[in-house]
């Protein structure tokens, strides 16, 4: 049974998009979209936008950053304006630019972004992007990751100043890309460093370095999420989503969510 309602807005045969917002588009039920990774930049349009239980006022301007599974909602009360970017693992992984891999990788930290400044240089660069994405010219591919690098670039200029080693960044994102990915949301730290190749403590190392918290917290945090999901959006019961998330015992799963909550699973679904 599918617990959440997907939507796609790109085409299997594509890895790269960039299209204007819709402007009919104010309302949203609450939906995912599963296999790939959204940069919205909105400069104009009022409301909220929900991203998993978070509820971001949107003030334009500003940079909304979906991850994969991530479940999100539209309720916008003026007329937007603005682009979208869609982006998929393939497009980052064919790109032999290990500096723009690197932007990217730093952009799994980010989720919303009010714009304070001049905004016109980056509508420009959103602007150039579409142009050269809509007319099919020599290099075109090449045009595209040079102005995606400089819209990444800029929106993480004053966001994150520290210097962070490329290697850490790849094992970071992948270990994300596991944990996002993973059936249930495997909680077993060793899971994933054995997928990674590498052990426990330097996993662990890496989620310090670039995070800032350890690489369980980081689990647990992915676990607590989609536990909300399941609560929030779907109709499933408490025992099945402790199921779901591989709790072998539906209390221990209700002990996890109120040790970091301090409300109950059912508690939260009746405030939701």
């Amino acid at each position: 049974m599918q617990a959440f309602k997907i939507k796609e807005k790109i085409g299997l045969d594509k890895t790269f998009k960039i299209a204007p917002f819709r402007k009919h588009i104010r309302n949203t039920e609450p939906h995912k979209h599963k296999n790939y990774f959204e940069v919205i930049f909105l400069w104009k349009g009022d409301g909220v936008h929900l991203i998993d239980s978070t509820a971001y006022p949107i003030a334009a301007p500003a940079i909304f950053i979906l991850k994969k599974n991530q479940i999100h909602a539209w309720d916008i009360v003026s007329e937007p304006e603005g682009f979208v970017l869609i982006i998929k693992d393939e497009f980052i992984n064919h790109s032999k630019d290990t500096e723009l891999k690197a932007l990217f990788h730093l952009f799994w930290r980010i989720e919303h972004l009010p714009l304070q400044h001049d905004i016109q240089p980056i509508r420009n660069l959103f602007e150039s992007l579409y142009h050269v994405y809509s007319q099919e010219q020599h290099f075109q591919d090449l045009i595209i990751e040079g102005l995606l690098k400089s819209i990444l670039g800029t929106l993480l200029q004053e966001g994150l100043k520290q210097d962070i080693d490329n290697r850490y960044l790849d094992l970071y994102a992948l270990f994300i890309d596991l944990i996002s990915t993973t059936e249930g949301t495997n909680r077993n730290l060793s899971f994933y460093a054995e997928k990674l190749n590498i052990p426990s403590k330097v996993l662990n190392d890496i989620c310090y370095k670039v995070a800032g918290t350890s690489a369980k917290k980081i689990v647990e945090a992915f676990t607590l999420s989609e536990a909300k999901r399941y609560l929030q959006f779907s109709n499933l019961t408490i025992s099945e989503i402790a199921f779901r998330l591989q709790f072998n015992d539906p209390s221990y799963f209700v002990k996890f969510f109120k040790k970091h909550t301090n409300i109950t699973p059912h508690q939260f679904r009746a405030l939701s």
